[in-house]
């Protein structure tokens, strides 16, 4: 099946360290977060988790983390797909240092 484009938007970012929920689900689906990198500046970095339940009464926790630095070659990045049986999320986070920023991003569905 082809790749379904399930959401979309800017983050409202800020700095110091605060997570930004930019999706939540509770339904079973392989997903992939997808953000576009091209305003990170030197001496700025953030980082995007996605959080996941084992089990359908588990506990909300980190699946996956990835951290990027200052200005980025790849200006597009996205996390592995995510098969999603139970409620997660999808976060990110702008560490201390630069300016407050949106990032572009959107998530697909490939199942």
């Amino acid at each position: 099946m082809a790749p379904t484009q399930e959401t979309t938007g800017n983050t409202a970012q800020t700095q110091g360290g605060a997570e930004s929920t930019v999706q939540s689900w509770s339904t079973a689906k392989t997903r992939v977060l997808s953000i576009d990198l091209a305003l990170l500046a030197d001496g700025e970095s953030i980082a995007v988790r996605i959080y996941n339940k084992a089990t359908t009464g588990g506990t909300e926790a980190i699946l996956y983390e990835a951290s990027y630095f200052n200005v980025q070659y790849e200006k597009n990045v996205c996390s592995p797909p995510i098969p999603c049986l139970y409620a997660g999320s999808f976060r990110i986070i702008q560490y201390a240092g630069g300016t407050s920023r949106a990032f572009p991003y959107s998530v697909a569905t490939l199942d």
